[in-house]
């Protein structure tokens, strides 16, 4: 029987989401943005969860910002929507802003994980990103972000990342997955996306 999952998904938002597939600026707006495309795959990222799976969303640019606290997908917000159909329409309601806080919205979210952590579940961030740590907000830097995944007296996070696009900065991303013992993904055309995603949630 599989574990059930605890889990942060973490969006990019910034300028370069709303690039087209070669990461180029778009020639008209009915042209497909990497962020179009993400909000398209919505479905690869949510339908593998079960409806007691536990999973919250942040998006992220120069700061991150928590548009779902985590709560079981079947469960019911006031307004009588589920938690999988709120995270649906907040997925599709993101849009691009600046800057890319990619190595402190990774370490927030860690430690938000770690704070309500769920020793029965398997606890993991999900992120996806099309670029590189480029913030004006003070934040860790790698090693810092590695060191603290790492860290053997907290509780383990597991950190699945997605290089997103040509210029992410797959490297990096692969050592904040290796850190935290889990897997690093390449989405270099953005078109696989959906593919991608049903990889990645078949770890949960």
């Amino acid at each position: 029987m599989r574990k059930p999952a605890n889990v942060l998904l973490l969006i990019d938002t910034s300028g370069s989401m709303d690039f087209n597939v070669r990461g180029k600026q778009r020639v008209t707006p009915s042209e497909k943005s990497k962020l179009g495309l993400v909000k398209d795959a919505h479905g690869a990222l949510l339908d593998g969860f079960t409806d007691t799976d536990k999973v919250g969303l942040w998006h992220f640019s120069d700061r991150h910002t928590s548009d779902d606290v985590i709560a079981p997908m079947g469960s019911r917000k006031p307004d009588g929507t589920t938690q999988r159909q709120h995270l649906a329409t907040d997925i599709g309601d993101l849009h691009k802003d600046a800057g890319t806080a990619l190595y402190a919205t990774i370490d927030d979210a860690v430690d938000a994980l770690r704070h309500h952590y769920d020793t029965h579940a398997i606890n993991a961030v999900v992120v996806l990103t099309d670029g590189c740590d480029q913030t004006r907000t003070p934040g860790p830097g790698l090693e810092q972000l590695t060191a603290h995944l790492a860290d053997p007296s907290q509780p383990p996070v597991r950190v699945f990342t997605i290089a997103y696009g040509q210029d992410a900065c797959r490297s990096q991303l692969k050592a904040t997955a290796d850190a935290s013992h889990a897997h690093a993904y390449n989405a270099q055309d953005p078109r696989t996306i959906d593919n991608v995603l049903t990889n990645v949630i078949s770890n949960f």
